[in-house]
């Protein structure tokens, strides 16, 4: 009974935070729209467009040619285990059937 009561006092405390934040952030989000000078509210229609130059062709030089060693041989013994045998029998699930589709009615 102790933990339920403890979720109710951890969820009620997380809807007082969550209301206290909320209420903070609309004040300050006011107190900005307030300070904020009346000429940074609009934008100038037509910015000036800046030309960037383009960048001259360069050439990457040419890789080093790379190999991978060989990959070593390896010889291992046999296995020394038993030979695989399937199952004598398959698990079944009892009481369980696969719906029957139902026939279509022709027109």
């Amino acid at each position: 009974m102790a933990s339920r009561n403890t979720a109710l006092v951890f969820l009620l405390a997380l809807l007082l935070s969550y209301v206290a934040m909320s209420s903070a952030a609309r004040n300050l989000q006011e107190q900005e729209q307030e300070t904020a000078p009346p000429t940074m509210k609009e934008e100038p229609s037509s910015a000036p467009h800046l030309t960037v130059p383009g960048l001259p062709d360069y050439e990457l030089p040419l890789m080093p040619k790379f190999e991978l060693p060989p990959f070593p041989e390896m010889h291992l013994p046999p296995f020394p285990g038993t030979p695989w045998k399937p199952a004598a029998r398959t698990p079944t699930l009892t009481g369980f059937f696969f719906p029957q589709p139902e026939p279509e009615a022709s027109p």
